[in-house]
Protein backbone atom coordinates (compact mmCIF):
# COMPACT_ATOMS: atom_id res chain seq x y z
CA UNK A 1 0.00 0.00 0.00
CA UNK A 2 3.21 2.21 0.12
CA UNK A 3 2.83 3.10 -3.72
CA UNK A 4 -1.07 3.37 -3.09
CA UNK A 5 -0.67 6.22 -0.19
CA UNK A 6 2.53 8.23 -2.15
CA UNK A 7 -0.51 8.63 -4.66
CA UNK A 8 -2.57 9.79 -2.09
CA UNK A 9 -0.21 12.22 -0.93
CA UNK A 10 0.48 13.88 -4.35
CA UNK A 11 -2.71 13.77 -6.24
CA UNK A 12 -5.47 13.61 -3.57
CA UNK A 13 -4.43 15.97 -0.80
CA UNK A 14 -3.93 19.00 -3.28
CA UNK A 15 -8.17 18.37 -4.22
CA UNK A 16 -9.05 18.07 -0.62
CA UNK A 17 -7.33 21.51 0.34
CA UNK A 18 -8.33 23.20 -2.91
CA UNK A 19 -12.24 22.02 -1.76
CA UNK A 20 -11.57 23.52 2.02
CA UNK A 21 -10.31 27.08 0.03
CA UNK A 22 -13.65 26.61 -2.23
CA UNK A 23 -15.75 26.09 1.50
CA UNK A 24 -18.87 25.74 -0.50
CA UNK A 25 -21.48 23.58 1.62
CA UNK A 26 -22.84 21.33 -0.86
CA UNK A 27 -19.24 20.87 -3.27
CA UNK A 28 -17.87 20.06 0.81
CA UNK A 29 -20.76 17.27 1.52
CA UNK A 30 -20.25 15.44 -1.98
CA UNK A 31 -16.29 15.50 -0.96
CA UNK A 32 -16.64 13.68 2.17
CA UNK A 33 -18.18 10.96 0.30
CA UNK A 34 -15.52 11.04 -2.43
CA UNK A 35 -13.12 10.61 0.41
CA UNK A 36 -14.93 7.80 2.30
CA UNK A 37 -14.73 6.42 -1.05
CA UNK A 38 -11.46 6.71 -1.66
CA UNK A 39 -10.62 5.11 2.05
CA UNK A 40 -12.59 2.39 1.43
CA UNK A 41 -11.07 1.00 -1.63
CA UNK A 42 -7.77 1.32 0.15
CA UNK A 43 -8.90 -1.22 2.92
CA UNK A 44 -9.94 -3.49 -0.01
CA UNK A 45 -6.40 -2.90 -1.51
CA UNK A 46 -4.64 -4.53 1.85
CA UNK A 47 -6.76 -6.81 1.96
CA UNK A 48 -6.04 -7.65 -1.43
CA UNK A 49 -2.45 -7.45 -0.53
CA UNK A 50 -2.56 -9.94 1.90
CA UNK A 51 -4.28 -12.30 -0.23
CA UNK A 52 -4.54 -15.02 -2.65
CA UNK A 53 -6.43 -14.30 -5.68
CA UNK A 54 -9.93 -16.18 -4.82
CA UNK A 55 -11.69 -18.95 -6.41
CA UNK A 56 -14.25 -18.21 -8.80
CA UNK A 57 -17.08 -18.04 -6.53
CA UNK A 58 -16.15 -15.98 -4.39
CA UNK A 59 -15.58 -13.53 -7.06
CA UNK A 60 -19.61 -13.78 -8.20
CA UNK A 61 -20.70 -13.44 -4.59
CA UNK A 62 -18.24 -11.82 -2.08
CA UNK A 63 -16.09 -9.74 -4.27
CA UNK A 64 -19.00 -7.35 -4.07
CA UNK A 65 -19.61 -7.09 -0.42
CA UNK A 66 -16.38 -6.04 0.39
CA UNK A 67 -16.79 -3.36 -2.57
CA UNK A 68 -19.97 -2.70 -0.88
CA UNK A 69 -18.77 0.79 1.33
CA UNK A 70 -16.75 2.39 -2.09
CA UNK A 71 -20.59 1.19 -3.97
CA UNK A 72 -22.19 2.92 -1.54
CA UNK A 73 -20.56 6.14 -1.11
CA UNK A 74 -20.17 6.58 -4.81
CA UNK A 75 -23.91 6.62 -4.65
CA UNK A 76 -24.27 9.20 -2.41
CA UNK A 77 -21.81 11.07 -4.68
CA UNK A 78 -24.33 10.79 -7.51
CA UNK A 79 -27.36 11.53 -5.31
CA UNK A 80 -26.20 14.75 -4.08
CA UNK A 81 -25.11 15.65 -7.78
CA UNK A 82 -28.56 14.53 -9.00
CA UNK A 83 -30.52 16.52 -6.02
CA UNK A 84 -28.46 19.57 -7.15
CA UNK A 85 -29.29 20.23 -10.63
CA UNK A 86 -29.93 23.73 -10.18
CA UNK A 87 -27.09 24.60 -8.20
CA UNK A 88 -24.76 27.42 -9.56
CA UNK A 89 -21.58 24.38 -9.10
CA UNK A 90 -23.63 21.85 -10.34
CA UNK A 91 -20.94 21.28 -13.56
CA UNK A 92 -17.77 21.14 -10.73
CA UNK A 93 -20.65 18.36 -8.88
CA UNK A 94 -21.23 16.43 -11.84
CA UNK A 95 -17.59 16.22 -12.19
CA UNK A 96 -17.01 14.82 -8.79
CA UNK A 97 -19.96 12.27 -9.73
CA UNK A 98 -18.77 11.24 -13.29
CA UNK A 99 -14.81 10.87 -12.19
CA UNK A 100 -15.66 8.61 -8.92
CA UNK A 101 -16.93 5.82 -11.19
CA UNK A 102 -13.02 5.63 -12.15
CA UNK A 103 -12.68 3.55 -8.81
CA UNK A 104 -14.53 0.21 -10.67
CA UNK A 105 -11.07 -0.62 -11.91
CA UNK A 106 -10.63 -3.22 -9.42
CA UNK A 107 -13.18 -5.30 -11.09
CA UNK A 108 -11.80 -4.97 -14.80
CA UNK A 109 -9.84 -7.20 -16.50
CA UNK A 110 -7.54 -7.15 -18.17
CA UNK A 111 -7.32 -3.51 -19.07
CA UNK A 112 -8.08 -1.31 -16.08
CA UNK A 113 -6.29 1.47 -17.12
CA UNK A 114 -8.46 2.06 -20.40
CA UNK A 115 -11.34 1.77 -18.10
CA UNK A 116 -10.24 4.69 -15.94
CA UNK A 117 -9.34 6.57 -19.21
CA UNK A 118 -13.49 6.23 -20.16
CA UNK A 119 -14.45 7.39 -17.19
CA UNK A 120 -12.08 10.57 -16.58
CA UNK A 121 -13.30 11.54 -20.23
CA UNK A 122 -16.91 11.99 -18.79
CA UNK A 123 -15.75 13.91 -16.05
CA UNK A 124 -13.69 16.13 -17.99
CA UNK A 125 -16.75 17.31 -20.16
CA UNK A 126 -17.92 18.84 -17.22
CA UNK A 127 -14.96 20.19 -15.94
CA UNK A 128 -14.03 22.30 -19.17
CA UNK A 129 -17.23 24.32 -18.57
CA UNK A 130 -16.32 24.48 -15.18
CA UNK A 131 -13.41 26.07 -16.14
CA UNK A 132 -14.65 27.82 -19.15
CA UNK A 133 -17.51 29.45 -16.66
CA UNK A 134 -15.69 30.02 -13.85
CA UNK A 135 -11.96 30.54 -14.59
CA UNK A 136 -12.90 34.15 -14.13
CA UNK A 137 -15.16 34.54 -11.66
CA UNK A 138 -14.25 31.92 -9.01
CA UNK A 139 -10.74 30.63 -9.64
CA UNK A 140 -11.06 28.13 -6.90
CA UNK A 141 -13.83 25.90 -8.25
CA UNK A 142 -12.04 25.77 -11.59
CA UNK A 143 -8.89 25.08 -9.38
CA UNK A 144 -10.86 22.53 -8.00
CA UNK A 145 -11.86 21.06 -11.19
CA UNK A 146 -8.36 20.76 -12.66
CA UNK A 147 -6.80 18.98 -10.04
CA UNK A 148 -9.76 16.12 -9.76
CA UNK A 149 -9.21 15.49 -12.95
CA UNK A 150 -5.67 15.37 -12.29
CA UNK A 151 -6.48 13.25 -9.93
CA UNK A 152 -8.05 11.00 -11.78
CA UNK A 153 -5.16 11.30 -14.27
CA UNK A 154 -3.17 10.11 -11.59
CA UNK A 155 -4.43 6.76 -10.71
CA UNK A 156 -4.75 5.49 -13.98
CA UNK A 157 -0.92 5.62 -14.03
CA UNK A 158 -0.90 4.14 -10.63
CA UNK A 159 -3.12 1.20 -11.97
CA UNK A 160 -0.98 1.20 -15.40
CA UNK A 161 2.27 0.64 -12.99
CA UNK A 162 0.91 -1.80 -10.05
CA UNK A 163 -2.36 -3.26 -11.65
CA UNK A 164 -1.75 -3.58 -15.36
CA UNK A 165 -4.01 -6.42 -15.74
CA UNK A 166 -6.08 -6.14 -13.01
CA UNK A 167 -5.83 -6.41 -9.17
CA UNK A 168 -2.41 -7.67 -7.95
CA UNK A 169 -3.19 -10.46 -5.06
CA UNK A 170 -0.43 -11.87 -3.36
CA UNK A 171 0.28 -15.72 -4.17
CA UNK A 172 1.75 -16.11 -0.82
CA UNK A 173 -0.75 -14.67 1.10
CA UNK A 174 -3.38 -16.21 3.39
CA UNK A 175 -6.98 -17.09 1.99
CA UNK A 176 -9.08 -14.28 1.53
CA UNK A 177 -11.35 -15.51 3.97
CA UNK A 178 -9.23 -15.69 6.31
CA UNK A 179 -7.49 -12.06 5.90
CA UNK A 180 -10.75 -10.59 5.84
CA UNK A 181 -11.49 -12.50 9.58
CA UNK A 182 -8.13 -10.84 10.78
CA UNK A 183 -8.82 -7.40 9.67
CA UNK A 184 -12.27 -7.05 11.63
CA UNK A 185 -10.72 -8.92 14.95
CA UNK A 186 -12.94 -12.30 14.43
CA UNK A 187 -11.35 -15.87 14.52
CA UNK A 188 -9.54 -17.59 11.55
CA UNK A 189 -12.00 -18.87 8.76
CA UNK A 190 -10.52 -22.56 8.98
CA UNK A 191 -10.60 -24.39 12.11
CA UNK A 192 -7.19 -25.35 13.72
CA UNK A 193 -6.49 -29.09 13.24
CA UNK A 194 -4.32 -29.48 16.04
CA UNK A 195 -7.22 -31.19 19.35
CA UNK A 196 -6.92 -28.97 21.85
CA UNK A 197 -10.25 -30.83 23.72
CA UNK A 198 -8.58 -32.60 27.38
CA UNK A 199 -8.29 -36.49 27.52
CA UNK A 200 -11.65 -36.72 29.04
CA UNK A 201 -13.46 -35.48 26.38
CA UNK A 202 -14.93 -37.89 24.52
CA UNK A 203 -14.76 -38.21 20.43
CA UNK A 204 -18.20 -37.92 18.72
CA UNK A 205 -18.98 -41.15 17.38
CA UNK A 206 -18.90 -41.54 14.19
CA UNK A 207 -22.50 -41.35 12.12
CA UNK A 208 -23.97 -44.85 10.93
CA UNK A 209 -23.62 -46.80 8.03
CA UNK A 210 -25.94 -45.70 4.57
CA UNK A 211 -29.14 -47.80 4.63
CA UNK A 212 -29.03 -50.42 2.09
CA UNK A 213 -30.58 -49.15 -1.69
CA UNK A 214 -34.01 -50.44 -2.33
CA UNK A 215 -32.91 -53.12 -4.47
CA UNK A 216 -30.77 -55.42 -2.54
CA UNK A 217 -33.24 -58.34 -2.35
CA UNK A 218 -34.71 -58.41 -5.83
CA UNK A 219 -33.34 -61.23 -7.79
CA UNK A 220 -34.13 -59.92 -11.08
CA UNK A 221 -35.11 -56.43 -12.32
CA UNK A 222 -38.88 -55.68 -12.30
CA UNK A 223 -40.37 -55.77 -15.72
CA UNK A 224 -42.52 -52.81 -17.53
CA UNK A 225 -45.88 -52.76 -17.03
CA UNK A 226 -48.14 -54.08 -19.71
CA UNK A 227 -49.53 -51.35 -22.19
CA UNK A 228 -48.62 -48.05 -23.67
CA UNK A 229 -47.65 -47.21 -26.94
CA UNK A 230 -45.35 -50.25 -26.72
CA UNK A 231 -48.44 -52.61 -26.44
CA UNK A 232 -50.51 -50.43 -29.23
CA UNK A 233 -47.54 -51.49 -31.79
CA UNK A 234 -47.28 -55.04 -31.02
CA UNK A 235 -51.12 -55.69 -31.76
CA UNK A 236 -50.89 -53.60 -34.69
CA UNK A 237 -48.16 -56.08 -36.04
CA UNK A 238 -50.42 -58.80 -35.86
CA UNK A 239 -52.01 -58.20 -39.36
CA UNK A 240 -54.88 -59.57 -40.07
CA UNK A 241 -54.59 -61.41 -37.07
CA UNK A 242 -55.26 -58.82 -34.21
CA UNK A 243 -59.51 -59.47 -35.22
CA UNK A 244 -58.72 -63.39 -34.11
CA UNK A 245 -59.52 -63.11 -30.44
CA UNK A 246 -62.71 -61.08 -31.69
CA UNK A 247 -66.16 -62.53 -30.14
CA UNK A 248 -68.60 -63.00 -32.76
CA UNK A 249 -71.80 -60.78 -31.81
CA UNK A 250 -75.52 -61.81 -33.10
CA UNK A 251 -77.64 -59.25 -33.79
CA UNK A 252 -80.35 -60.31 -31.51
CA UNK A 253 -77.79 -58.89 -29.47
CA UNK A 254 -76.98 -55.55 -31.11
CA UNK A 255 -78.55 -52.60 -29.27
CA UNK A 256 -79.35 -50.67 -32.21
CA UNK A 257 -80.94 -53.70 -34.04
CA UNK A 258 -83.47 -54.49 -30.80
CA UNK A 259 -84.67 -51.11 -28.87
CA UNK A 260 -85.85 -53.63 -25.76
CA UNK A 261 -82.07 -53.82 -25.14
CA UNK A 262 -81.35 -50.28 -24.95
CA UNK A 263 -83.11 -49.61 -21.36
CA UNK A 264 -81.71 -52.79 -19.86
CA UNK A 265 -78.07 -52.50 -21.20
CA UNK A 266 -75.51 -51.28 -18.41
CA UNK A 267 -72.11 -49.41 -19.11
CA UNK A 268 -69.46 -51.55 -17.75
CA UNK A 269 -67.06 -50.43 -14.76
CA UNK A 270 -64.31 -48.44 -16.21
CA UNK A 271 -61.02 -49.99 -15.32
CA UNK A 272 -59.05 -47.77 -12.47
CA UNK A 273 -56.42 -45.87 -14.09
CA UNK A 274 -53.20 -45.89 -13.71
CA UNK A 275 -51.74 -43.61 -10.43
CA UNK A 276 -50.79 -40.20 -11.47
CA UNK A 277 -47.27 -39.32 -9.97
CA UNK A 278 -47.22 -37.15 -6.76
CA UNK A 279 -43.80 -34.89 -7.70
CA UNK A 280 -45.21 -31.59 -7.46
CA UNK A 281 -44.69 -29.67 -10.85
CA UNK A 282 -42.29 -26.35 -10.42
CA UNK A 283 -44.11 -23.04 -11.38
CA UNK A 284 -42.47 -21.12 -13.33
CA UNK A 285 -42.30 -17.60 -11.52
CA UNK A 286 -41.19 -14.81 -13.23
CA UNK A 287 -38.01 -13.24 -11.36
CA UNK A 288 -39.12 -9.76 -10.54
CA UNK A 289 -36.47 -7.22 -10.51
CA UNK A 290 -35.55 -3.68 -8.70
CA UNK A 291 -36.16 -0.82 -11.28
CA UNK A 292 -33.37 1.32 -11.96
CA UNK A 293 -32.47 4.37 -13.50
CA UNK A 294 -28.83 4.80 -13.07
CA UNK A 295 -25.87 6.82 -15.10
CA UNK A 296 -22.73 4.81 -15.83
CA UNK A 297 -20.58 6.76 -17.89
CA UNK A 298 -22.30 8.36 -20.56
CA UNK A 299 -24.82 5.97 -20.80
CA UNK A 300 -28.58 5.99 -18.86
CA UNK A 301 -30.00 2.33 -17.98
CA UNK A 302 -33.43 2.69 -17.11
CA UNK A 303 -34.50 -0.94 -16.41
CA UNK A 304 -37.40 -3.01 -15.19
CA UNK A 305 -40.19 -0.06 -14.29
CA UNK A 306 -43.84 -1.21 -14.39
CA UNK A 307 -46.90 1.09 -13.92
CA UNK A 308 -44.60 4.00 -13.96
CA UNK A 309 -45.44 7.04 -15.93
CA UNK A 310 -43.20 10.14 -14.82
CA UNK A 311 -39.58 8.80 -16.14
CA UNK A 312 -37.83 11.86 -16.90
CA UNK A 313 -34.22 11.51 -17.94
CA UNK A 314 -32.14 15.17 -18.00
CA UNK A 315 -29.24 14.54 -20.60
CA UNK A 316 -26.46 16.05 -22.56
CA UNK A 317 -25.15 15.91 -26.08
CA UNK A 318 -23.01 13.40 -25.21
CA UNK A 319 -25.36 10.27 -23.84
CA UNK A 320 -27.06 7.82 -24.78
CA UNK A 321 -30.38 5.50 -23.43
CA UNK A 322 -30.67 2.30 -22.95
CA UNK A 323 -34.23 1.12 -21.85
CA UNK A 324 -35.30 -2.74 -21.04
CA UNK A 325 -37.89 -4.76 -19.52
CA UNK A 326 -39.80 -2.25 -18.77
CA UNK A 327 -43.84 -2.26 -19.14
CA UNK A 328 -46.76 -0.04 -19.01
CA UNK A 329 -44.28 3.20 -19.11
CA UNK A 330 -43.56 6.51 -20.25
CA UNK A 331 -40.20 8.07 -20.78
CA UNK A 332 -39.67 11.35 -21.48
CA UNK A 333 -36.19 12.73 -22.78
CA UNK A 334 -35.08 15.97 -21.88
CA UNK A 335 -32.65 17.67 -24.10
CA UNK A 336 -30.23 16.62 -26.95
CA UNK A 337 -28.78 13.21 -26.76
CA UNK A 338 -26.69 11.21 -28.93
CA UNK A 339 -28.86 7.58 -29.33
CA UNK A 340 -31.63 5.66 -27.43
CA UNK A 341 -32.60 2.14 -27.58
CA UNK A 342 -36.11 0.09 -26.19
CA UNK A 343 -35.18 -3.57 -26.04
CA UNK A 344 -37.46 -6.55 -24.89
CA UNK A 345 -40.30 -4.03 -23.19
CA UNK A 346 -43.90 -3.96 -23.49
CA UNK A 347 -46.87 -0.79 -24.18
CA UNK A 348 -44.24 2.15 -23.58
CA UNK A 349 -44.23 5.33 -25.02
CA UNK A 350 -41.25 7.13 -25.51
CA UNK A 351 -41.04 11.35 -25.79
CA UNK A 352 -37.91 12.84 -27.18
CA UNK A 353 -37.16 16.03 -28.17
CA UNK A 354 -33.43 15.76 -30.65
CA UNK A 355 -31.31 12.85 -31.37
CA UNK A 356 -27.87 13.00 -33.02
CA UNK A 357 -28.12 9.67 -34.27
CA UNK A 358 -31.48 8.15 -33.93
CA UNK A 359 -33.76 5.44 -32.00
CA UNK A 360 -33.27 1.63 -31.94
CA UNK A 361 -37.05 -0.33 -31.40
CA UNK A 362 -36.03 -4.26 -30.56
CA UNK A 363 -38.62 -6.96 -29.79
CA UNK A 364 -41.09 -4.75 -28.01
CA UNK A 365 -44.59 -4.73 -27.85
CA UNK A 366 -47.53 -1.82 -27.92
CA UNK A 367 -44.84 0.73 -27.89
CA UNK A 368 -45.44 4.13 -28.98
CA UNK A 369 -42.30 7.54 -30.10
CA UNK A 370 -43.04 10.43 -29.93
CA UNK A 371 -40.43 12.97 -31.83
CA UNK A 372 -40.98 16.95 -31.09
CA UNK A 373 -37.26 18.00 -32.51
CA UNK A 374 -35.42 15.95 -35.35
CA UNK A 375 -33.51 12.58 -35.62
CA UNK A 376 -32.30 11.31 -38.30
CA UNK A 377 -33.15 7.44 -38.34
CA UNK A 378 -35.34 5.16 -36.47
CA UNK A 379 -34.72 1.32 -37.05
CA UNK A 380 -37.90 -1.27 -35.59
CA UNK A 381 -36.08 -4.62 -35.31
CA UNK A 382 -38.59 -7.55 -34.54
CA UNK A 383 -41.46 -5.23 -32.61
CA UNK A 384 -45.23 -4.90 -33.25
CA UNK A 385 -48.07 -2.98 -32.93
CA UNK A 386 -45.95 0.12 -32.89
CA UNK A 387 -46.85 3.96 -33.15
CA UNK A 388 -44.54 6.09 -34.51
CA UNK A 389 -45.53 10.07 -34.59
CA UNK A 390 -43.54 12.23 -36.19
CA UNK A 391 -43.15 16.78 -36.01
CA UNK A 392 -42.92 18.76 -38.72
CA UNK A 393 -38.98 19.15 -38.48
CA UNK A 394 -38.52 15.28 -38.63
CA UNK A 395 -40.67 14.24 -41.69
CA UNK A 396 -37.10 12.95 -43.60
CA UNK A 397 -36.43 11.16 -40.95
CA UNK A 398 -35.69 7.37 -42.48
CA UNK A 399 -37.43 4.42 -40.56
CA UNK A 400 -35.98 0.83 -41.18
CA UNK A 401 -38.05 -2.08 -40.06
CA UNK A 402 -37.87 -5.43 -40.17
CA UNK A 403 -39.91 -8.56 -38.70
CA UNK A 404 -42.20 -6.11 -37.41
CA UNK A 405 -46.22 -6.22 -37.56
CA UNK A 406 -48.55 -3.21 -37.54
CA UNK A 407 -46.11 -0.42 -37.44
CA UNK A 408 -47.84 3.21 -38.12
CA UNK A 409 -46.21 6.11 -39.04
CA UNK A 410 -48.17 9.88 -37.98
CA UNK A 411 -47.84 13.16 -40.09
CA UNK A 412 -49.19 16.22 -38.30
CA UNK A 413 -51.69 17.79 -40.80
CA UNK A 414 -51.98 21.06 -38.92
CA UNK A 415 -54.62 21.92 -35.88
CA UNK A 416 -52.70 18.65 -33.81
CA UNK A 417 -54.31 16.81 -36.36
CA UNK A 418 -52.36 13.24 -37.41
CA UNK A 419 -52.18 11.00 -40.84
CA UNK A 420 -52.06 7.41 -40.42
CA UNK A 421 -49.59 6.06 -42.83
CA UNK A 422 -49.10 2.25 -42.26
CA UNK A 423 -45.83 1.06 -42.75
CA UNK A 424 -46.09 -2.08 -45.22
CA UNK A 425 -46.04 -5.62 -44.33
CA UNK A 426 -46.04 -7.60 -47.35
CA UNK A 427 -43.00 -7.65 -50.01
CA UNK A 428 -43.32 -9.41 -53.53
CA UNK A 429 -40.38 -10.65 -55.30
CA UNK A 430 -39.46 -11.14 -58.33
CA UNK A 431 -37.02 -12.81 -60.89
CA UNK A 432 -36.62 -10.34 -63.86
CA UNK A 433 -33.51 -10.30 -66.17
CA UNK A 434 -31.68 -12.82 -63.66
CA UNK A 435 -32.21 -10.56 -60.49
CA UNK A 436 -34.65 -10.64 -57.71
CA UNK A 437 -37.01 -7.71 -57.70
CA UNK A 438 -38.84 -6.67 -54.54
CA UNK A 439 -42.27 -4.60 -54.54
CA UNK A 440 -44.98 -3.74 -51.48
CA UNK A 441 -47.95 -5.10 -52.03
CA UNK A 442 -50.58 -2.92 -52.69
CA UNK A 443 -54.37 -3.53 -51.76
CA UNK A 444 -57.00 -1.72 -53.60
CA UNK A 445 -60.47 -1.22 -52.83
Amino acid sequence: LKNWDLYIDEYFVPVEKSVARLNDPVVSEQFASIKAAFTAERKFLDIVSRSKKPTTEFFSKGIMDLLAPVSAAAGTVRSIQESHRNYPLFNLLSTFAEGIACLGWVTVEPTPAPFIEDMKESAQFYSNRVLTEFKETNPAAAECAKLYIALLTGLQKYVKAYHTTGVTWNPKGLDIEDTIAQASGASPAKPDATPTSTPAAAAAPPPPPPPPPADLFTSEPAKPAAGGLDAVFAELNKGEAVTAGLKKVDKSQMTHKNPALRGTSTTPATAPSAPTSTKPVPLKTPLVKRPSKTLDGTKWFIENFVDNHEITVDVEIHHGIFISNCCRCTIKVVGKCNAITISQSERVGLLVENLVSGVDIVKCKNFALQVTGTLPTVTVDQSNDGEIYLSESSLETEIYTSQCTAVNVYIPKGEGDYTELPAPEQIVHKVKNGALVSEIVRHSG
